[in-house]
């Protein structure tokens, strides 16, 4: 009796072994989903569980499942996940995170959209007012228009006069994506500004259908931009007509700062010019910023939008043109 009893006892234990051995085994070769493969180190040897993400060598678990790695995709894994080292891409059909066109560098592509916004405007050429191809040491302080390359020398400002439109040439070497300008009315054109004038009613509109109240939006900042609301007047006069403004179905304009002035003229306000919103004429009138000098706040910044001038801070009792922002 006694014989029979030590002997059920140890193939019990063989039982429970081999049960355990057969579980170890089945775990190998498994791929967690935050784990490469698990697997023994030394054959007979016990495993811990997969704990970690990137842990090797261990026994998957049920927080840490197998998984099939060549799903592991960035366009399989939602956006803020990362499973196995890949972070996902995937975003939610409708979601406010997907990205838009403009929210994406030129040049960057994310779930098919392709990027469109323009960070590095640069000056183009018109080859007939300036064009040098020696050496630029020897390039010299006189007007050169012999010249048939296309260097950054070259390069001129937006504004000659109302007959010319901005220089269209762009630095081969620099590439078409520090080309910035021109106006749109689609929302996922390439041109940097676009059209956001409406109707009183609120409907989608035109500066041309509706130029009492054309807007335009500079695509790369974001700013909306009114129509000239006046000229030949004060800095304080300005703060208070743009404060007071109501236009396009929108109240919360103001007074745009000095760099957001620079950066219109450097996104290519002069490429949009018309005579519903600021006229060529008009861009060579300097536009009241509603930044004061640092060195004496009785005088303020204000910026030529044909040119790009900027000059020195004026008097805040002096008379220039007023355009807002929102």
């Amino acid at each position: 009796m006694k014989f029979r009893l030590s002997h059920m006892m140890f193939l019990m234990r063989r039982l429970t072994w081999a049960l355990g051995l057969f579980v170890a085994m089945a775990n190998v070769g498994c791929n967690s989903s935050k784990t490469s493969s698990a697997g023994f180190t030394t054959p007979g040897a016990s495993l811990p569980n997969c704990s970690r993400d990137g842990q090797i060598n261990c026994v998957a678990t049920q927080d840490y499942i197998a998984v099939d790695a060549s799903n592991l995709k960035t366009t399989n894994i939602k956006t803020g996940i990362t499973i196995g080292g890949v972070n996902g891409q995937l975003m939610a059909e409708g979601a406010s995170d997907v990205p838009k066109a403009w929210d994406l560098r030129v040049g960057v592509t994310v779930n098919g959209v392709v990027g469109k916004l323009r960070v590095n405007c640069r000056n183009n050429i018109n080859s007939s007012i300036f064009n040098y191809d020696g050496a630029a040491s020897a390039i010299g302080d006189v007007t050169v228009q012999t010249g048939t390359a296309l260097d950054v020398w070259d390069t001129i400002d937006d504004f000659k006069d109302e007959f010319t439109a901005p220089p269209a040439q762009v630095v081969p070497t620099w590439g078409d994506s520090t080309n910035c300008g021109a106006v749109s009315e689609l929302a996922d054109n390439a041109a940097v500004w676009k059209d956001v004038t409406t109707t009183a009613a609120g409907a989608t509109s035109t500066c041309v259908a509706t130029a009492a109240r054309c807007t335009l939006q500079d695509n790369i900042t974001g700013l909306w931009w009114s129509k000239l609301i006046a000229s030949g007047e004060s800095w304080d006069a300005a703060i208070s007509a743009c404060s007071n403004l109501d236009h396009n179905g929108q109240s919360d304009w103001r007074l745009p700062t000095q760099k957001e002035l620079m950066e219109a003229y450097v996104h290519g306000a002069r490429s949009a010019a018309s005579d519903n919103w600021v006229s060529v004429q008009q861009m060579l009138d300097s536009f009241w910023s509603s930044t004061s000098g640092a060195n004496d706040p009785d005088y303020a910044w204000m910026l030529n939008l044909g040119t790009g001038s900027n000059f020195i801070p004026v008097s805040k009792s002096d008379s220039y043109s007023i355009l807002c922002v929102r």
